[in-house]
């Protein structure tokens, strides 16, 4: 799969190990590189919301439209409010929340 992204995001680091990525106007085209006529484009304008938690956790928590690769679930566009976790780079909180998934890759 090709992934093209247009648009802007921006990272704003944050007091006590914190962050937030938005990405106002920002478009994602997905290409399936077996038989490139099949071509999605979505809007992505979310936030994602990163942070280490009491025990170093990576915490991220994403709100409105975002694509998100999870091991668990895939490629997916998430829309709405989801969180997950890491420790390491082991999956400890597989994303979970409110609101719509749209399953792209499995």
């Amino acid at each position: 799969m090709q992934v093209a992204l247009t648009g802007k995001t921006k990272t704003i680091t944050l007091p006590g190990d914190r962050s937030i990525v938005t990405s106002p106007g920002l478009d994602v085209t997905l290409t399936n590189l077996l038989d490139p006529s099949k071509t999605v484009t979505l809007n992505i304008t979310g936030a994602f919301h990163q942070s280490t938690t009491q025990t170093g956790d990576a915490l991220t928590v994403v709100t409105g439209r975002n694509l998100i690769g999870d091991p668990e679930v895939g490629l997916v566009l998430a829309i709405g409010n989801f969180s997950y976790v890491f420790r390491g780079s082991v999956l400890v909180q597989p994303l979970m929340g409110h609101g719509q998934l749209i399953q792209f890759v499995h």
